[in-house]
Protein backbone atom coordinates (compact mmCIF):
# COMPACT_ATOMS: atom_id res chain seq x y z
CA UNK A 1 0.00 0.00 0.00
CA UNK A 2 1.25 3.68 -0.64
CA UNK A 3 2.26 5.82 2.12
CA UNK A 4 0.27 8.94 1.60
CA UNK A 5 0.92 10.45 5.52
CA UNK A 6 3.41 13.07 4.21
CA UNK A 7 1.08 14.57 1.33
CA UNK A 8 -0.47 18.17 1.84
CA UNK A 9 -3.60 17.14 3.24
CA UNK A 10 -5.66 18.47 -0.30
CA UNK A 11 -3.44 15.94 -2.00
CA UNK A 12 -3.72 13.64 -0.27
CA UNK A 13 -7.59 13.28 -0.05
CA UNK A 14 -7.14 13.50 -4.31
CA UNK A 15 -5.16 11.19 -4.41
CA UNK A 16 -6.79 8.74 -2.19
CA UNK A 17 -9.75 9.48 -4.30
CA UNK A 18 -8.03 8.73 -7.49
CA UNK A 19 -6.81 5.22 -6.15
CA UNK A 20 -10.24 3.91 -4.88
CA UNK A 21 -12.20 5.18 -7.90
CA UNK A 22 -9.19 2.72 -10.18
CA UNK A 23 -7.87 5.53 -11.56
CA UNK A 24 -5.58 4.98 -13.95
CA UNK A 25 -1.76 5.84 -14.39
CA UNK A 26 -0.44 9.20 -15.71
CA UNK A 27 1.54 6.90 -17.93
CA UNK A 28 -1.79 5.29 -19.67
CA UNK A 29 -3.20 8.82 -20.37
CA UNK A 30 -2.65 11.40 -22.93
CA UNK A 31 -0.94 14.23 -22.85
CA UNK A 32 -4.08 16.45 -22.96
CA UNK A 33 -5.48 14.45 -20.55
CA UNK A 34 -3.14 14.83 -18.41
CA UNK A 35 -3.18 18.46 -19.01
CA UNK A 36 -6.89 19.16 -18.61
CA UNK A 37 -6.58 16.89 -14.96
CA UNK A 38 -3.05 19.49 -13.83
CA UNK A 39 -5.30 22.49 -14.70
CA UNK A 40 -8.33 20.89 -12.70
CA UNK A 41 -5.95 20.90 -9.64
CA UNK A 42 -4.32 24.06 -9.24
CA UNK A 43 -6.63 25.28 -6.66
CA UNK A 44 -5.42 22.84 -4.00
CA UNK A 45 -2.11 24.93 -4.24
CA UNK A 46 -3.48 27.59 -2.41
CA UNK A 47 -3.56 31.19 -2.75
CA UNK A 48 -1.26 33.26 -5.55
CA UNK A 49 1.47 35.12 -3.50
CA UNK A 50 2.36 38.72 -5.14
CA UNK A 51 5.53 38.60 -6.77
CA UNK A 52 7.49 42.19 -6.41
CA UNK A 53 10.78 41.64 -7.90
CA UNK A 54 12.41 38.28 -9.66
CA UNK A 55 16.48 38.17 -9.88
CA UNK A 56 18.87 35.65 -11.18
CA UNK A 57 21.91 35.12 -9.09
CA UNK A 58 24.94 32.41 -9.50
CA UNK A 59 26.64 31.63 -6.08
CA UNK A 60 29.42 29.15 -6.50
CA UNK A 61 28.72 28.64 -9.90
CA UNK A 62 24.97 27.71 -8.96
CA UNK A 63 22.19 29.44 -10.92
CA UNK A 64 19.51 30.62 -8.44
CA UNK A 65 16.04 32.51 -9.43
CA UNK A 66 14.84 35.07 -6.10
CA UNK A 67 11.46 35.69 -5.99
CA UNK A 68 10.28 38.15 -3.48
CA UNK A 69 7.02 39.52 -2.49
CA UNK A 70 7.59 42.76 -1.19
CA UNK A 71 10.77 45.46 -0.40
CA UNK A 72 11.41 43.68 3.07
CA UNK A 73 14.88 42.65 4.03
CA UNK A 74 15.62 39.71 6.03
CA UNK A 75 12.70 37.30 5.02
CA UNK A 76 12.99 34.17 5.60
CA UNK A 77 13.50 32.29 2.47
CA UNK A 78 12.53 28.44 0.98
CA UNK A 79 14.56 26.76 -1.22
CA UNK A 80 13.28 23.65 -3.52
Amino acid sequence: MINLNELEPGIRTLVAQFIEAGRPSARQKSFEQRREEYLNSIDLAGETVPVWNISDRVIDGLMYRIYKSSDQVNLPILIF
